[in-house]
């Protein structure tokens, strides 16, 4: 896939600029920028990593409002078109938000690090379910033994 996964949208009903940028956060803190990226923001990679600019900001200033493919490392591109695309970190997203009783109104700084906690652990679970597929066919090996002196 190539070209653009998402870009932000501001100030309407559909605005994506919690969920989108909760998960730059988690691409950021789990090392899946394209290096290029890294090595061009590394200072605000540093702050984002450290919880001082959030996701949302970083991907407004750093990716300029646009969730490109050029900005991922090949294994992020695979997980983001198996997982992001899709839909399912949006269900994650969602149940998170109704776990927490987020409220965008409040402090949205500290607000984006609250729903950040809710939201990576499931990020990461499916990271690692990528990574990690159940094999497909689970084999069990017995071997019946017959003991001395009992016929069958």
């Amino acid at each position: 896939m190539s070209g653009t996964y998402e870009s932000l949208k501001l100030n309407s009903e559909e605005s994506n600029v919690e969920r989108l940028g909760t998960f730059v956060a988690w691409l950021v803190a789990n090392n899946l920028l394209s290096s290029s990226l890294e090595n061009s923001a590394g200072s605000s990679v540093a702050r984002l990593r450290m919880q001082d600019l959030s996701g949302a900001e970083f991907l407004t200033t750093v990716m300029h409002g646009e969730f490109k493919v050029e900005h991922l490392t090949e294994n992020a591109k695979k997980f983001v078109d198996e997982y992001f695309v899709v839909g399912n970190y949006e269900a994650d997203f969602n149940a998170a938000v109704a776990a927490i009783k987020y409220d965008a109104s409040q402090d949205a700084f500290n607000s984006a690090w609250l729903l950040y906690d809710e939201v990576a652990p499931r990020i990461s679970t499916a990271f690692q379910r990528f990574n990690n597929p159940p094999s497909a066919v689970k084999t069990t090996i017995a071997k019946i033994l017959q003991f001395p002196g009992r016929k069958r």
